[in-house]
């Protein structure tokens, strides 16, 4: 019963350029859904970039109505693996860069509810704990790996649960 929108990450450019587009999509998407809720959730680099946009634009949160956010496997504190990726937006998820330290340095909008997903077999988010928030509800799978979380059928539980949920 929900509307789906996919938007695909060409991963070599930067996460910043990716998250100005992720911006433009948000507008056509809104434009196409006028007064409906928008659930981001962002597997990986996915996570990542929306990250870096609800850092640099929290006011997108009112702006789209967007009650809750899933983060899926996603290196908020930056990734080891980063290190042997190709591209602008591996460097930027490196542990140490620039972007990691942007993003830790803010916080998520006051009424967005974050529930971060982690895989405890993810070998692309090193170490694991790097996909957890302070603040929010953690979800911690024992039996997923990194391209699992997207298919298995206990994250779609979880998202459903989440979402339906007042």
């Amino acid at each position: 019963g929900y509307q789906v929108y996919v938007v695909r990450y060409p991963f070599f450019r930067g996460v910043d350029k990716l998250a100005e587009e992720l911006a433009e999509n948000l507008d056509i998407i809104a434009r196409k859904e006028p007064g409906k809720q928008i659930i981001p959730i962002g597997h990986s680099l996915g996570g990542f970039v929306w990250d870096q946009l609800l850092h640099s634009y929290p006011e997108l949160v009112k702006q789209h109505n967007m009650p809750l956010y899933i983060p899926m496997g996603s290196p908020h504190y930056g990734t080891i693996i980063a290190r042997i990726g190709p591209g602008k937006s591996a460097r930027q998820m490196q542990a140490n860069s620039d972007m990691v330290k942007f993003n830790l340095s803010k916080k998520f909008h006051k009424d967005l509810e974050l529930y971060p997903f982690v895989s405890r077999f993810d070998l692309l988010v090193l170490p694991i704990e790097t996909a957890l928030l302070r603040n929010g509800i953690n979800y911690l799978f024992t039996e997923t790996g990194h391209i699992a979380q997207v298919v298995k059928n206990e994250t779609i539980c979880a998202i459903e649960e989440i979402i339906s949920t007042p």
